[in-house]
């Protein structure tokens, strides 16, 4: 009985469907042996729902949402009474205004979710191209399943989490954009495993590809993905390589520079990593709002009491010999106890205009009108130079206009387009000349080998040398003038760029080989670097690193990352140097990157190979076994926020360095602010005693006017700080930041995003005001859990704009609307 009511649950979505430890998906639906027993799981469809009503339940669920409110409750109550008594007044004058206030919000709310409808639709009924029966045929997007193979081109959106298994591309990657997920719109590059890069066409993938992956269940980590795939081939036995992120194209982002890839459909639907880090969508209420409904509740009591009074003396009046009762006129009353309550309700109705409707009319059309001017504010109005789109501040619901002035916590992402920072070069640390020496050639080779960068050459170049073998080609400076760099961040397409201007030149990759040509003395020497391991920057290395092999067998170890984590990483060299450069470039600003290299020997390269590879394949403790293998006018903006009593708190995605120097040039940060980390905590109690630590170091600090202090948290401490089960850590935390001027949190999932924002808006008393600012997908949970959201429209994507209460194109134009705006009065 209990089995069958969990299976009703989970048919009507009341309740997620329970699978194992690891999913098993065969590709294209095909096992690898005719003769093996095939049975596929039954996964969640590719049906995306983002509305909150459906045709069949609005008018129930609209008028429970509405009747939570108390004033709407009250006149209820109020029409009901009138109905049911021998009311002194017409039922009409409490029906007719709430019927019009209950009216226009539900029409008002059934238009928002109709623009869902359509969203969704538009997005479920997109026709996307999938193999069926050896053919490419279109089916909608809602019709996906797990395991079908989805072929998606260029500048097309993924409709679901895909393993890459080819692309255009020899190489077998493709380019992507992330805008929609996590607002940055630089290139990032994802890879097909080795065994699937030669098919192409749906014909070979139907005849020649039998593969099963195995990977773990979806979660909510954007940056994680574990799993394996077994190949089959007709000649050799079968094929085990390893899935991680950088094989997993996720649903949101956008296919970029590439023709066209191919990939086989693991997570669906709601199952999707995008959707599992959204919020449902719940109804807010502003602070008026609801300090009206404690007025309200208070002079009901007082309605009450009045009426009872009246009730009261009216029959201890009516008892009284000689009076108004005896007269020829007047009926006998007797005192039965319905008549009694008839009235006491008939004095509640005739006293009930204590509390007017017309007041709730009238502040719900000032709300409506002062929404309306929001939009006609011109200095948020902005317009695209590059592609003439016209974008004026917009606001999505009237209900939260007071809102805007009253927000005391401000949460908001950290990265290149929020806080509307441009990429600069850097100082020319070297006199540009015809000859480098040794120690600078070697230092600009690794800049222009270490990398995961694309090149974009001319299409003529690529016809003209389509005919030569690939060590017949000749790659010349001239030539390599008019390459782009498409680089998974501005940091390595800079580098690539500073190399070549010093002669040492990045032509690209081409079937795993790295092709660089140095000048020296008016003469282009080619060098070819095969890549055997690409090692990509995590937050536990707090570097990248690529393994080579030279064209003479021997191998190379090149390695670049933050300073703190290379110089222990490095067993030979000037750290002193390091040191003071660093401390020295850390002052004026700009950031510091150290880059390392290693000789290997043959026998340390094979060690490390195999531990590298069977840590990879190791789906359930990959990550331990991978440590253990590896060992502007935003200031401004900042600066009122501040000044007006806002309490400024980031909450990004980002590296913790990367982070600090943003917040830093930003305005976030101040060179004075002492900062207290609370960092690479693995345990309550380690986070209990950075707690603590920190609070003694303000406590024993001096004035708060003297000394400002700023709090610095990473993800990995976040989880233990934002627990339930750690009450006593949370109340800590809170207490750490309300003494301190900003605060940031960096390596967030955008679930501990909202939680962060949950957090301050249950855990402060009294409740502050917060407001949530993002521009990406990542942060739409964090706009719908504060009171008030606000997203950021135009290069970034459109989710966050969507989602949100208030939108407009700029960062900047938050200081108009949380300190200027007055819409409210």
């Amino acid at each position: 009985m209990l089995k069958c009511f969990e299976k009703i649950l989970t048919f009507i979505g009341l309740k997620r469907p329970m699978y194992e430890e690891f999913r098993t998906i065969y590709v294209n639906h095909k096992q690898l042996q005719s003769k093996d027993q095939f049975h596929e799981e039954k996964y969640s469809s590719n049906h995306v729902v983002t509305s909150r009503y459906t045709a069949l339940n609005f008018l129930i669920k609209n008028l429970l949402e509405q009747f939570s409110r108390v004033a709407n409750f009250y006149f209820l109550i109020i029409s009901v009474v009138q109905l049911g008594i021998d009311s002194p007044v017409s039922p009409a004058s409490s029906f007719l205004p709430l019927v019009c206030v209950m009216g226009a919000t539900a029409i008002k709310q059934a238009y928002e979710d109709i623009l869902r409808h359509r969203a969704d639709d538009k997005v479920n009924n997109a026709l996307v191209k999938v193999i069926r029966d050896e053919a490419l045929v279109d089916v909608k997007a809602f019709q996906i399943r797990v395991g079908d193979v989805v072929r998606i081109h260029k500048d097309e959106s993924f409709p679901c989490d895909l393993v890459l298994l080819s692309s255009s591309e020899d190489s077998g990657e493709c380019n992507i954009t992330t805008a929609n997920l996590d607002g940055e719109t630089n290139l990032k590059t994802v890879y097909s495993v080795e065994p699937t890069k030669p098919m192409r066409s749906a014909s070979s993938i139907c005849k020649s590809l039998r593969a099963r992956i195995t990977c773990e269940q979806p979660t909510t980590d954007l940056y994680k993905f574990k799993g394996n795939m077994v190949v089959r081939h007709k000649s050799r036995p079968y094929d085990k390589v390893t899935l991680s992120v950088k094989n997993l194209l996720l649903r949101g982002a956008v296919l970029r520079n590439t023709e066209y890839a191919i990939g086989v459909a693991v997570y669906t639907g709601q199952e999707t990593k995008m959707q599992l880090n959204s919020q449902h969508v719940r109804p807010k209420k502003s602070v008026i709002e609801r300090r009206l409904d404690k007025f309200l509740l208070f002079f009901m009591i007082a309605l009450l009491i009045e009426s009872i009074f009246c009730t009261a003396m009216k029959w201890g009046y009516a008892t009284l010999d000689g009076t108004v009762t005896g007269a020829w006129y007047v009926s006998a009353e007797t005192a039965t106890p319905w008549r009694v309550i008839q009235d006491l309700l008939g004095f509640i109705v005739l006293f009930n205009y204590l509390i007017p409707i017309s007041l709730y009319v009238t502040i719900e059309l000032q709300k409506f009108i002062g929404s309306i001017f929001f939009g006609f504010d011109l200095d948020m109005y902005f317009e695209d130079p590059e592609t003439g789109e016209k974008l004026r501040a917009k606001a999505n619901t009237s209900d939260l206009n007071e809102e805007l002035g009253q927000a005391s916590a401000r949460f908001c992402d950290d990265n290149g387009e929020l806080w509307e920072t441009e990429g600069c070069g850097g100082r020319k640390l070297l006199s540009r000349r015809e000859t480098l020496d040794g120690q600078e050639l070697l230092f600009f080779t690794i800049l222009a080998l270490c990398h995961t960068i694309r090149v974009e050459r001319p299409k003529s170049f690529d016809r003209d040398s389509a005919a030569l073998a690939p060590n017949d080609r000749r790659y010349t400076a001239s030539e390599a003038e008019v390459y782009t760099y498409q680089a998974s961040s501005p940091d390595e397409k800079a580098f690539a760029e500073a190399a070549r201007n010093y002669g040492v030149i990045f032509h690209g990759t081409e079937s795993g080989v790295s092709i660089l040509s140095v000048t020296s003395d008016g003469e282009e020497v080619i060098h070819r670097y095969r890549i055997l391991h690409v090692l990509e920057f995590d937050s536990d290395r707090k570097c990248m690193s690529v393994i080579l092999q030279r064209s003479n067998g021997t191998y190379w170890l090149l390695t670049k990352g933050a300073e703190s984590s290379m110089l222990e990483k490095c067993s030979t060299g000037d750290r002193d140097s390091v040191v003071q450069y660093s401390g020295e470039l850390a002052l004026e600003g700009p950031r510091v990157l150290v880059i390392a290299h290693k000789e290997l020997t043959e026998e340390e390269y094979r060690q490390m190979s195999l531990q590298l590879l069977s840590a990879e394949q190791d789906v359930a403790n990959r990550e331990e076994r991978l440590i253990e293998a590896y060992n502007l006018c935003v200031c401004e903006t900042i600066t009122a926020l501040r000044d007006a009593g806002i309490q400024v708190w980031v909450l990004t995605g980002d590296k913790r360095e990367t982070a600090e120097n943003i917040s830093l040039s930003a305005g976030h940060f101040t060179e004075s602010m002492q900062r207290i980390r609370i960092i690479d905590q693995q345990s309550a109690e380690g986070c209990r005693e950075s707690l603590r630590c920190g609070l003694e170091e303000i406590e024993t600090g001096g004035s708060p006017l003297s000394v400002q202090y700023c709090v610095v948290v990473d993800g990995q401490s976040l989880q233990f700080l934002v627990a339930n089960e750690y009450s006593e850590l949370k109340d800590s935390f809170l207490e750490l930041c309300r003494r301190t001027s900003a605060v940031l949190c960096c390596r967030c999932t955008p679930l501990q995003k909202a939680r962060v924002v949950s957090m301050v808006r249950n855990g402060i008393k009294p409740e502050p005001t917060t407001c949530a600012i993002g521009d990406g997908a990542n942060d739409v949970s964090m706009i719908r859990e504060a009171h008030v959201g606000i997203g950021i429209f135009g290069k970034e994507g459109r989710a966050a704009a969507l989602n949100s209460d208030y939108c407009f194109a700029k960062f900047r134009f938050s200081r108009n609307a949380l300190c200027s705006t007055d819409i409210s009065t």
